[in-house]
């Protein structure tokens, strides 16, 4: 099991956290298999999915070293500990929630909440989280990050929520810590077209790699 630190370390070289957020736990794994054949090996799968925690588990053993598995929409503790119990490595949150904090530290497991004010970030930031999520990001440029870094030198930084092929490199350039992108990625398997994903995951790593 990768160590706290080892896990943020490759989630900060891989630069994207890909997003899925689908209707069944069938077309989650598909996406996982597209992704990973496209290059992106840190993946964040929501607890939106019907039976997540069980899904969860089984792209984790699946996977192994090869994949970081996160969980996604943790909105609570309990949903917390059953993720990281389930085998996900990092957990994420459109929100601030400190209990889910809390556990977080409790385990050392990284955990990344959604913010929208500088009051939020700092919030964030003494409670211990590892990365504050810029949620959603299509409501900032990424001159932002310059602007929080003035007060807060120390902030790591995800956008997420409108990140896309022509914004993720500027994002970048700005000093993120990573880009957490969802629908621009895996919008392919609505119509059950997972070949599209691996497309898109290919050219996002080429922008990155640019």
């Amino acid at each position: 099991m990768l160590k706290k630190y080892e896990t943020l370390k490759k989630i900060g070289e891989n630069k994207i956290v890909a997003i899925v957020r689908v209707d069944d736990a069938e077309k989650a794994e598909k996406c996982f298999d597209a992704l990973k054949e496209g290059g992106i090996n840190v993946i964040e799968m929501t607890f939106t999915i019907p039976y997540a925690h069980t899904m969860l588990e089984r792209l984790s053993k699946k996977y192994g070293e090869s994949v970081i598995v996160g969980a996604g929409t943790v909105l609570d503790s309990e949903t917390a500990r059953i993720a990281m119990l389930s085998g996900a490595r990092f957990i994420v949150s459109p929100s601030f929630n400190e209990g889910v904090a809390k556990i977080c530290n409790r385990y050392a497991v990284p955990y990344f909440c959604g913010v929208n004010t500088p009051t939020e970030a700092i919030t964030a930031m003494e409670a211990g989280v590892d990365v504050v999520k810029l949620f959603p990001a299509n409501n900032f440029k990424p001159s932002i990050v310059k602007d929080l870094r003035g007060p807060f030198p120390t902030i790591e930084i995800m956008p997420t929520g409108g990140v896309n092929l022509t914004t993720i490199k500027e994002w970048i350039k700005a000093g993120v810590f990573a880009c957490g992108v969802g629908g621009e990625l895996v919008n392919g398997y609505k119509t059950g077209d997972y070949a599209s994903i691996t497309e898109a995951a290919k050219k996002f790593i080429k922008e990155i790699q640019e």
